[in-house]
């Protein structure tokens, strides 16, 4: 009878400590769970945004990521790109004579430019591609589908480099229909319909054109304003505003907008995670 109870006894002794060990994994482990099911703040690709929040909420939300990040190596990562990157794909016109440097020229083997050109388009770099971010914010970031998917697109370095080949391409092809002779109405008719199919390509946002708009408009009035006070360059067969100005170049700048801001996106979330 003894043995028999201590068996018995032994027998839910052992029941009882593996109900506890289960137990008590199971509350180590929650913290754990619950870590690795966290959604990212910045760009959750895992979901298709912030579940049932409002605008306001998303937008708030945004708000706390920019107000964290780091964008003194953000925006120092730009100024670097603008400086280097920007300054090539500039002299696919100035190779062609779209724009003569005029004040500290500088030639580097087939490259034409001018050393007050990296600063620029630093700044330019800078300005447009912080903007980038804020925009996305400003339509709720994750929280709007067409703003995720660029955001996902953004974070493979291929889709970075496929733009900025584009990019590249559409510069090339309006340096050779002005080296060609072609009518500018026919270039800028030309241009504006590749500059639809990239935003359809590279980018599909609202935000999108709004800042393509805001650079094909913003950054040529802030070069003739420049050239104003200090004649870096000129456009040796310059169409618009009393020969100042070639009537097709701002469409170049709303081709360059998904790129720049591509760019930007896949920064910031580099910066952002820690990665770069």
């Amino acid at each position: 009878m003894t043995v028999h109870a201590m068996s018995r006894g032994n027998g839910n002794g052992n029941g009882n400590g593996k109900s506890s060990s289960s137990k008590g994994a199971a509350i180590r482990t929650a913290p754990l769970a619950a870590k690795r099911q966290e959604p990212n703040p910045a760009y959750n690709s895992s979901s298709n945004g912030y579940g049932g929040k409002d605008w306001f909420s998303r937008v708030s939300t945004e708000a706390r990521v920019l107000s964290g990040g780091d964008w003194g190596r953000f925006l120092a990562t730009l100024a670097v790109a603008g400086a280097v990157a920007g300054t090539l794909l500039d002299g696919i016109h100035s190779k062609d004579g779209l724009q003569i440097y005029d004040t500290l020229p500088l030639v580097i083997g087939g490259l034409k430019t001018s050393w007050a050109v990296p600063p620029l388009l630093a700044a330019f770099y800078v300005v447009l591609g912080s903007l980038a971010p804020l925009a996305d914010a400003a339509v709720g970031g994750d929280g709007d589908e067409a703003t995720l998917q660029v955001r996902e697109r953004s974070a493979d370095p291929a889709w970075i480099a496929a733009s900025a080949g584009a990019l590249a391409a559409e510069l090339q092809l309006s340096a050779y229909a002005y080296a060609t002779g072609m009518p500018f109405s026919a270039i800028f008719v030309m241009l504006g319909a590749v500059t639809v199919a990239n935003w359809a390509v590279f980018d599909r946002t609202r935000q999108g054109i709004a800042l393509a708009a805001l650079c094909a408009l913003g950054a040529p009035a802030a070069e003739i304003v420049l050239l104003q006070l200090v004649p870096l360059w000129h456009y040796p067969r310059a169409d618009i505003l009393g020969g100042a100005f070639v009537s097709w170049v701002p469409w170049c700048y709303a081709f360059y907008t998904p790129f720049l801001t591509n760019l930007a996106r896949h920064l910031w979330s580099r910066t952002h995670s820690g990665l770069a």
